[in-house]
């Protein structure tokens, strides 16, 4: 400590030069400082004039390029106007044709089509129904009168030759006559019935040919109405357009007036134009210049600045290093005459306090394990254990294998004890021992039990061969040995 403070006031002995140069440095940037705010002040000064003759140079350019493009519309103004005006005179001629087409030839057909009246409320499918159903009837009509022809052929047959062809029997002309009478009438009846269902029938295909017709012209007056609005719609669209043109068409002459008077100012404006272009160059120059002399300024005093900071920092370090020189001699002086005596005292009081509660802990331990009241065990003051006898030391060597077990439990216990007490860094709530019982009585292994509940160790592990120790164990594990190799089993 003592050359330590002797190196830190040897670093701070140029302390006061360091700081005359650090005061010189400063007083250098201050003056440049002035130079730097007088012409950066030109500078924006400078500055504000090119950013006031850009604003306006660039308004002007505007209004030329304006100017300009306005002049270019001309011609394209005025081809667009032709272009217009020749689509309009095309879109009345189409008008003139759909409009021609609509009154002379699609209304006059819907309005011819519309006349058509309807034959029947009923549909095709149900006059087909209805003239299968008279046909039918037709031929059923036709078949009975077959028959009875049959029938009065068969009769007159038999009122002729007056035998039955099928029995073969006589059989009385008068009453045939009567049957053939019967029968013709009766024929007659479906002769007549016939005629009416065939004209029925006739009346019905009639109406079907009718409503087909009317079913044709209804598909036809549908299309030429779907015509007839397709057309006024275009004819609308027409009109529309053409309006549009129109309005397009006035809007682009007063486009093309106002482009032929912007020709005459845009002469006017290029005069205005060439004298803010010179005026611009001139500024720019100056700020030029001042810009380059700024950055010079710039860099010297960034320099000098760093300059300074590198002095402070080394004066700070120097003065740093003077008061540590200054602590460490208080510090040296401290420690020679005052810590290390009251070290030395606190450390005996506090080893004297250990050691006696060390002694209490070993001598109950020892005491409950050891029946023979003739023999106490204490430490000295290097925590050595002294085993006496009726007031005389004995070697422990001399005591019998139990009395050593005990003895090494008992120190075992008491450190344990003592550790977890003043250590702060090694507080556990395990304990391990490792065969602690070796050649205890039974009766000591029971005193065991009741040490280790007395000292309240949350949990205790112990390795031993005593069958006796696993009557109060909560869990018990056997290691056995195998090809060399050692395996854990619960038990």
């Amino acid at each position: 400590m003592r050359e330590k403070a002797v190196e830190l006031a040897s670093h701070a002995s140029d302390l006061e030069k360091k700081k005359e140069a650090c005061a010189k440095k400063k007083a250098e940037i201050s003056k440049l400082c002035e130079e730097l705010d007088k012409l950066q002040k030109s500078e924006r000064e400078l500055k504000e004039k090119i950013d006031r003759l850009k604003t306006e140079l660039e308004k002007l350019q505007k209004q030329r390029d304006e100017l300009g493009r306005a002049i270019g519309e001309i011609p394209l103004l005025t081809s667009q106007i032709d272009e217009k005006n020749r689509e309009i005179s095309s879109l009345k001629s189409e008008e003139e044709s759909l409009t021609k087409e609509l009154k002379e030839k699609i209304q006059p057909a819907i309005d011819e089509l519309s006349k058509i009246k309807r034959p029947t409320p009923k549909s095709e499918d149900e006059l087909d129904k209805e003239l299968d159903e008279l046909r039918k009837r037709r031929e059923e009509l036709i078949k009975e009168e077959a028959s009875v022809r049959s029938k009065i052929s068969d009769y007159e047959s038999i009122e002729k030759k007056g035998i039955c062809p099928t029995c073969d029997r006589t059989a009385d002309p008068n009453e045939f006559r009567e049957k053939i009478e019967r029968k013709k009438n009766e024929r007659e009846k479906l002769v007549n019935a016939i005629r009416d269902c065939e004209g029925k029938i006739s009346g019905v295909e009639k109406i079907q040919k009718l409503l087909r017709e009317y079913n044709q012209a209804q598909v036809h007056l549908e299309s030429l109405n779907k015509q007839l609005i397709k057309t006024t719609e275009q004819i609308d669209k027409i009109r529309t357009r053409i309006e549009t043109l129109r309005a397009q068409v006035e809007e682009a002459n007063k486009r093309l007036e106002k482009a032929k008077k912007e020709l005459e100012e845009l002469s006017k404006l290029s005069v205005h134009l060439d004298a803010i272009k010179k005026e611009l160059d001139r500024a720019q120059n100056d700020y030029s210049k001042i810009g380059k002399e700024v950055m010079s300024r710039q860099a010297t005093l960034k320099i000098l600045e760093e300059e300074v900071s590198e002095i402070e920092a080394e004066i700070e370090l120097k003065e740093k290093e003077r008061r540590m020189a200054e602590k460490l001699k208080e510090y040296q002086i401290w420690l020679e005459e005052f810590f290390a005596p009251t070290l030395d005292t606190i450390e005996k009081h506090v080893m004297l306090s250990i050691n006696q509660e060390f002694n209490q802990h070993l001598q109950k331990w020892w005491s409950m394990l050891i029946d023979d009241a003739s023999k106490e065990l204490r430490v000295d003051e290097d925590f050595t254990p002294i085993v006496e006898q009726d007031g005389y030391e004995l070697d422990i060597n001399y005591l019998s294998g139990g009395e050593k077990t005990s003895l090494a439990l008992a120190y075992r216990l008491a450190l344990n004890s003592i550790v977890q007490k003043v250590s702060i860094g090694m507080k556990s709530n395990l304990l391990i021992l490792d065969e602690p019982t070796d050649g205890f009585s039974k009766e000591q292994l029971f005193k065991v039990r009741e040490i280790l509940n007395e000292i309240k160790c949350p949990q205790v592990i112990m390795v031993s061969h005593e069958k006796e120790l696993e009557s109060f164990a909560d869990q018990i594990f056997k290691v056995e040995k195998k090809d060399g190799v050692s395996q854990l089993k619960e038990v």
